[in-house]
């Protein structure tokens, strides 16, 4: 009786063990197809293809496309802040995730992002978060005299528009002809430069219903009514005070003269108000710089296709 006891448990183990190979073996991961290694890190096969945006696409430019990613993650495998990278393993995390995302919706619960992630933008996410602890490794301080140097070439950048005063005098031009209204305001000219001021000028001269007067401030040369007529733009920024414009043609609708009032000078920052500006453009630069040059400097090899 006891021996066919330990025959009953023998059995069972056997059917146990034969039960965990199974599932170990149903369970295993899909073989990867190497197709390339760049700087020693494997790219597989589905990998690769996240790069592909056609069927024609080159191989070439995705693998270039896909460089800046295996450069970080070689850097943060050797640093031992991340595990070896494997492309099955990341779409498992994907499939986990979106599982739980699924369950998150059906339960009601509020879900941040996509309610189900695509390879390609799950692949993404995850290297947004590389390229973080990348660039928290990477990352430089600039010194005084490189951020000086940033600031003293480009001059234009920092600068505080102040205000310009225009005169303006539009003529519609179904009342009179370009000739006629050139001669008008020609007529006004004369009459100031005889010592009138421009609204008893343009009384003088029957042009006083047509001038009004705009004051422009930096917030108005980024509208549209500013932008869309290049040559008001630029009278805007350089019509020296007491000038007037050429005449301007607004697509045969009216005729257009400006006159500079007055003008604030634009004011620029100092150095020390723009450093905080100066240091997140300079480590933004220095960080796109480097891995630019990693890239270029990257060992890339296209293999015979292998399975690991």
């Amino acid at each position: 009786m006891k021996k066919k006891r330990c025959k009953i448990v023998f059995l069972g183990i056997a059917v146990l063990l034969a039960g965990v190979l199974a599932f170990a073996v149903y369970n295993k991961p899909e073989k990867q197809q190497i197709v390339a290694r760049i700087n020693g890190m494997d790219v597989s096969a589905d990998e690769l293809n996240l790069f592909l945006k056609s069927e024609i696409d080159s191989t070439d430019v995705a693998l270039k496309e896909l460089t800046p990613y295996k450069i970080i993650q070689k850097e943060l495998k050797d640093l031992g802040l991340i595990e070896d990278f494997s492309y099955p393993k990341l779409i498992e995390e994907m499939q986990a995730e979106n599982e739980n995302r699924r369950r998150k919706k059906e339960n009601g619960e509020v879900i941040y992002g996509p309610v189900e992630y695509t390879p390609k933008t799950y692949y993404e996410q995850r290297q947004e978060e590389y390229r973080k602890l990348w660039e928290q490794e990477r990352k430089q301080v600039a010194t005084d005299e490189e951020l000086r140097e940033l600031y003293d070439s480009h001059t234009d950048w920092f600068v505080q528009f102040g205000t310009t005063v225009l005169e303006c005098i539009i003529i519609p031009s179904d009342e009179m002809t370009k000739e006629e209204a050139v001669l008008a305001v020609d007529g006004v000219k004369r009459r100031m430069g005889e010592g009138s001021s421009l609204k008893e000028a343009t009384v003088t001269e029957g042009l006083e219903a047509y001038l009004q007067q705009r004051t422009f401030t930096g917030a108005d040369l980024s509208s549209e009514m500013v932008t869309m007529y290049p040559e008001i733009e630029d009278n805007i920024y350089n019509l020296a005070v007491g000038s007037w414009s050429k005449v301007i043609e607004n697509e045969g609708y009216e005729w257009i003269f400006l006159y500079c009032e007055s003008r604030e000078e634009t004011k620029r920052q100092t150095f020390e108000e723009s450093r905080e500006a100066l240091e997140a453009y300079w480590e933004e630069e220095y960080l796109e710089n480097l891995l630019q040059k990693l890239s270029d400097e990257a060992e890339v090899e296209i293999l015979k296709p292998t399975t690991h």
